[in-house]
């Protein structure tokens, strides 16, 4: 394999910014998936104890406020997460590119983020209906929205009158629901954004 000629502190410096960027990566999708243990592990714990509870206004300010507030609070620090292992998968894919320049080779020495963003090179060619950074907030949404029905029976055992219990169950679950839709959208704008600037 030749290449071209280089400045090796340039390559060096080059790679050892690639191995911490990759080093971030990783940390940021393990922290995505610390956060969504510890969130289903405080939800289900929260649905649990409903469960053994009598009392309508226990389980009212679960369904009602604690859990919507959980889904939205865990489904943040996941985006934060999500978010920075886009930045990062997004610069390295350039940094591969610049690399990958030096190289007169057609099997170019680094190509990772090139291939998982951009599917240089794969086989497969059809791409899945569902994206699966769909899921998880489609899951945080599904929660809070099951929440809210399963605290409407309960709303007249409220703190307040029962129009006032229920005008709080409705407010709080809307706006969890749109703020994790909101959040979402911003996230595929996200990506968006980094594919336009990192194209060619």
């Amino acid at each position: 394999m030749s290449m071209v000629k280089l400045d090796p502190q340039w390559l060096s410096v080059t790679l050892e910014e690639y191995k911490s960027l990759r080093a971030e990566s990783l940390t940021a999708m393990a922290n995505q998936q610390a956060v969504l243990r510890l969130g289903i592990a405080v939800i289900g714990f929260a649905i649990t104890l409903s469960v053994g509870v009598d009392d309508g206004r226990v389980r009212y300010y679960l369904f009602a406020i604690l859990i919507p507030i959980f889904c939205l609070f865990f489904f943040t620090l996941y985006a934060i997460e999500f978010a920075r292992m886009v930045r990062v998968g997004r610069y390295i894919e350039n940094v591969e590119a610049k690399m990958n320049m030096l190289f007169s080779t057609q099997l170019p020495p680094l190509g990772w983020e090139t291939w998982l963003n951009k599917g240089v090179g794969r086989e497969e060619k059809k791409k899945p209906r569902l994206p699966y950074y769909a899921v998880v907030p489609g899951t945080f949404l599904l929660t809070t929205a099951f929440s809210a029905i399963i605290a409407f029976p309960f709303h007249a055992e409220g703190p307040f009158s029962p129009s006032s219990n229920l005008l709080i169950l409705s407010a709080i679950g809307l706006i969890a629901v749109a703020l994790i839709c909101s959040i979402s959208l911003r996230l595929v704008d996200l990506r968006k954004e980094y594919d336009k600037y990192f194209s060619p």
